[in-house]
């Protein structure tokens, strides 16, 4: 669900390059939906990977006008050390 000023941004975009808002909202929202299904692709079969495999496996993403989206190993191992503390178990596999 878009906001009044999201929905107005969109009717100018659509506008500007002359196609209709449906369009213009399937492109906008096509990137999201790329990262998206790319993250899920990622296996994580192993809850305690070096750096090394962490990076081979991380992507990152450069989104126009909000910038790098990116996992750190920091992050990555943060996370673990939290999901082992609440009850999580390391996966042996």
């Amino acid at each position: 669900m878009l906001s009044k000023a999201e929905e107005i941004e969109l009717k100018e975009i659509a506008k500007r390059y002359n196609i209709t808002t449906e369009e213009a909202k399937e492109i906008i929202s096509g990137m999201y939906e790329f990262i998206r299904e790319s993250i899920v692709s990622l296996e994580f079969k192993n809850t305690a990977y070096t750096r090394e495999e962490f990076s081979k496996m991380k992507t990152n993403f450069n989104l126009p006008c909000i910038g790098k989206l990116c996992a750190s190993y920091y992050q990555y191992s943060r996370i673990n050390k939290l999901n082992i503390k609440d009850g999580g178990e390391e996966d042996s596999n």
